[in-house]
């Protein structure tokens, strides 16, 4: 079987795998994906996408109480001890789950529930996750180019020409973290748009519920601009050249998500420098008092 493959931007004559451009374990739609070759599919899914879930946890934890982050511990010595935690993916979990799953990030050891008063995760992503959401926005702003371009009838031979120019291509490899052969290229990749956010909720058939949206905007300029949001709260706009004219000024994806309520605020939650913090409910002790730097808007009551 012969297919084209956008991730590693060549065509192959082996049995090709689903690329979910935008990743199921995000609430991707499961119908919208694209053939790719089994090297580039692995690649994808070890760079951002086996990552994605627990760097977009804040939705995710205000439906299902689920959280999987690195954070600071609050011990019953009133210390601060860097962790890591996880959790059951079974939303039915004890209410407390959290505090039973504690890991010393240094020593990788458990740390017993009855020594941790508190812990405080950051709602924004740190640097290094920045950089891997950058990644996998790259890749789903890429993918949804193709997959749009391909439902217009454009033929695979044309797609390649428009991913193999260089700001695009240039964001192919950033995409999947490959060296950049020829000289550097400026990415305009802008991060914490809530005007964005806002244009593209209100644009939604449905406003009241989460939505991803992918806008591809072809300019007069011969410039092409991607605009997009993931459930409504992480934004982001990226701005690419284009030599080749497409015969399109504007593509377009919405994917509501039915079981989500949207949001009341349109606030950007990729760089927000929020914290929460929680209180362990099985804790038995003297309370040490909450550092200075975990209060803030997310935690007043704390």
């Amino acid at each position: 079987m012969s297919y084209y493959c956008f991730l590693c931007n060549d065509r192959h004559e082996d049995l090709p795998t689903e690329e979910h451009f935008i990743p199921k374990s995000i609430d991707g739609p499961k119908n919208q994906w694209l053939p790719v070759c089994e090297s580039s599919n692995t690649r994808s899914n070890s760079i951002f996408d086996n990552d994605a879930r627990d760097m977009l946890y804040w939705v995710r934890f205000n439906n299902t109480n689920a959280l999987k982050r690195l954070g600071e511990a609050l011990l019953s010595d009133g210390s601060l001890k860097p962790f890591k935690f996880s959790y059951y993916e079974d939303s039915g979990q004890v209410k407390d789950s959290e505090f039973r799953y504690i890991f010393d990030r240094e020593t990788n050891s458990r740390i017993p529930s009855e020594k941790v008063f508190a812990i405080a995760v950051p709602v924004g992503l740190s640097p290094e996750e920045q950089k891997t959401y950058c990644r996998g926005l790259s890749k789903i702003s890429i993918g949804a180019l193709a997959y749009l371009l391909k439902n217009q009838g454009i033929g695979d031979s044309t797609i390649k020409k428009v991913l193999m120019q260089t700001s695009i291509d240039s964001i192919r490899h950033f995409a999947l973290n490959c060296l950049w052969p020829g000289k550097p290229v400026a990415m305009r990749f802008s991060l914490g748009r809530s005007d964005i956010l806002d244009r593209l909720q209100r644009s939604c058939s449905n406003k009241k519920i989460r939505n991803h949206v992918i806008r591809i905007d072809f300019k007069e300029d011969s410039s092409i601009q991607i605009e997009g949001m993931l459930y409504s709260q992480y934004g982001w706009v990226l701005d690419l050249s284009n030599q080749i004219s497409m015969g399109v000024k504007e593509l377009r994806l919405e994917n509501p998500i039915s079981h989500m309520d949207a949001p009341a605020s349109m606030k950007d939650l990729s760089l927000s420098p929020d914290r929460i913090c929680i209180i362990n409910p099985d804790y038995v002790g003297q309370c040490p008092d909450i550092p200075l730097h975990w209060r803030n808007r997310e935690n007043e009551n704390a």
